[in-house]
């Protein structure tokens, strides 16, 4: 295969710019990149899991405070007031995120 020089003279300022010149990635650098991804993705995934959970057992205790029978109306108004300040955090977040 036979290689041609390329003129440099002749490209568009445009193009110049986005003209990038980069080495070969070497084996050690590929599998530190790789690693790198696997725990971000992995702490990703744990924070994830732990803010899952948390957000449940608060939604557990304050639907059994609205269901309870012995809890008295300022118990139950924190209680909904948390499950409306929840719906609202995860309307939110869901927007948010389907905008980036």
């Amino acid at each position: 295969m036979a290689t041609t020089a390329l003129d440099l003279n002749g490209l568009t300022p445009e193009l110049l710019k986005t003209l990038e010149f980069s080495r070969p990635e070497s084996e050690a650098e590929t599998r530190a990149r790789i690693t790198r991804g696997y725990v971000e993705l992995g702490r990703e995934v744990v924070i994830s899991l732990a803010a899952i959970v948390l957000i449940g057992i608060i939604v557990y205790m304050a639907l059994s405070t609205i269901s309870n029978q012995s809890a008295t109306v300022d118990d139950k108004k924190w209680a909904t007031s948390i499950i409306t300040t929840l719906a609202g955090a995860l309307v939110g977040y869901l927007t948010g995120r389907a905008s980036k």
